[in-house]
């Protein structure tokens, strides 16, 4: 369920991205951050995959590492969103 979630971030901020340089160009501030975002997702998604067929090659602080670095991202950004 986690890779569909996934996969459709990546589609729709690849769409999103697509609008963005077709109704202001391609130089616009920040525009390329979008199909980093989708990269992302995709390649969580691809180490999700692979971690599951070869947890025994992989080293423990690898997954760790992933999922601290996701979390601590979610954190930075709800406590800079604005919403306070």
């Amino acid at each position: 369920m986690a890779d569909m979630i996934l996969l459709g971030l990546a589609i729709i901020c690849t769409a999103y991205f697509m609008v963005i340089v077709f109704y202001a160009g391609m130089g616009t501030s920040f525009a390329f951050i979008w199909l980093f975002f989708a990269a992302l997702c995709v390649f969580l998604v691809y180490g999700k995959w692979y971690y599951a067929r070869n947890m025994e090659r992989i080293p423990r602080w690898v997954p760790v590492s992933v999922v601290t670095t996701c979390i601590a991202g979610k954190i930075w950004t709800a406590s800079h969103s604005g919403c306070r």
